[in-house]
């Protein structure tokens, strides 16, 4: 059994989750039962089904409760990675700030499930906007009572600066959600307003772009800036603006020049053709300068296409969601006798080879004979950082235990939050069945 201490070497050696357990497991069952005679009632059984059995059926061990839980939450740690995470992110190293990020939020202190869940249900119902901390009246204005998860939402706040600066606008989009959602500083929040702007610009979404930088700007007006802070962010948000006018005015004035070549106003045997009398005059092209003015037109509609009220705290779902991995059916259909097999493979056995599977017709290339889920399946802890628990595919957004800070899963370990949705309705667990980890 692996014990820390110094080593032969001077490494220190860790003890390992199991044998942690374990030990616990032994000091617990050592003082609730009597070990001689459990252990000679256990030399009497004859067969591993009797042994299983009579263990389970013991009150210690079905009543048995890990009481020393490891990796718990700790907010020292959190803020010490995510400052971390802010030096590599200021070095312009945003890959590598998004893996300090991530574990800053595995380690901050999160609503448990059903406080999620209830926040959820809230902002369906369009009660309220995100609820901030520093919403309660207060004659003091200077005295701020920072949300109970703040570091949590400035973790989130961080991550998705970095995503942005990746042009990861659908990911970034999801952490300025959640960001919000866990009470993210009023007096800042006009930077996740921005950053969402940000990133409907790049998805070509110029109408939302265009009123998430009109709500940063009156969001800068309620900052804690001073005159001179809020005039100069003003004038950027306002530049910023001016940028997407003309984003917009140049695309449609582009789209209205590849209409005119595909269906031109004026065909050149037209064009050279003497007025006749009782004939219509072909259709004048308009001029260069109207172009203009009618593109520019275009866009002002075009950025007011937005709905009146944009939620800074809706998790978005512009682009479409990934599916989870496809599971290939089995070629000829499944086989009475063994249902992850095909019907084209049969089992046989011998005394000299054990059992193997004998094609029972020929096979071709691609064809699949075997499809089987796993009993189990578990991340190393190297992966656990930026690997999604439930489909084991790299994800630079895991979402985090509520209760644990070993792993991330919003129910045990890490997940996408993309292929599966956190907001599905699912118990938390070491995936959406189980129950939240120990």
């Amino acid at each position: 059994m692996a014990r820390s201490g110094a080593g032969p070497t001077g490494i220190t050696v860790q003890p390992s989750l199991f044998d942690m357990f374990y030990e616990e497991f032994l000091a617990q069952f050592m003082s609730a039962a009597d070990p001689n005679e459990v252990s000679q009632e256990f030399m009497k059984l004859k067969t591993d089904i009797e042994r299983a059995d009579f263990i389970m059926r013991l009150p210690f061990i079905r009543d048995f409760e890990i009481k020393n839980k490891a990796g718990i939450k700790c907010i020292e740690k959190a803020v010490r990675y995510r400052e971390e995470g802010n030096k590599l992110f200021q070095s312009d190293q945003c890959t590598q700030a998004i893996l300090f990020y991530n574990k800053s939020i595995s380690y901050c202190p999160h609503p448990s499930y059903d406080q999620f869940q209830q926040g959820i249900e809230q902002e369906q119902e369009k009660v309220k906007e995100v609820q901030f901390a520093d919403d309660i009246k207060d004659k003091d204005k200077n005295k701020r009572i920072p949300s109970k998860y703040e570091s949590l939402s400035l973790s989130y706040g961080n991550r998705s600066a970095a995503l942005r600066k990746l042009n990861q606008y659908e990911d970034c989009l999801r952490d300025i959600a959640r960001a919000a959602k866990f009470g993210y500083p009023k007096a800042n929040i006009y930077k996740l307003w921005e950053r969402k702007g940000k990133c409907y610009e790049g998805l070509k979404r110029y109408d939302l772009a265009a009123k998430c930088y009109r709500q940063a700007l009156q969001c800068v007006k309620e900052s804690n800036l001073g005159e001179r802070e809020k005039a100069s962010k003003t004038g950027e948000i306002q530049g910023l603006l001016k940028q997407l006018r003309n984003t917009v005015t140049a695309s449609s004035i582009a789209s209205q020049d590849e209409e005119e070549e595909e269906h031109p106003d004026i065909k050149p045997a037209e064009a050279s053709a003497p007025e006749r009398p009782g004939r219509k005059a072909p259709p004048k092209k308009p001029s260069p300068t109207a172009t203009n003015a009618q593109a520019q037109a275009q866009a002002s509609n075009h950025m007011q296409k937005a709905a009146s009220q944009v939620s800074i705290s809706h998790i978005s779902t512009t682009g479409s969601i990934r599916p989870d991995m496809e599971i290939p059916e089995l070629t000829y259909g499944p086989n009475p006798r063994l249902p992850s097999a095909s019907i084209a493979i049969d089992l046989h056995f011998s005394p000299e080879r054990g059992r193997y599977f004998v094609a029972t017709q020929d096979l071709g290339p691609g064809d699949v004979i075997l499809r089987e889920e796993p009993y189990a399946a578990v991340l190393e802890s190297v992966f656990r950082v930026n690997h999604c628990a439930h489909c084991l595919r790299k994800t630079p957004t895991p979402i985090p235990c509520y209760e644990c800070a070993t792993g991330s899963e919003l129910d045990g370990l890490p997940q996408c939050g993309v292929r599966h949705p956190l907001l599905s309705g699912a118990k938390p667990v070491s995936w959406p069945t189980a129950s939240p980890c120990s």
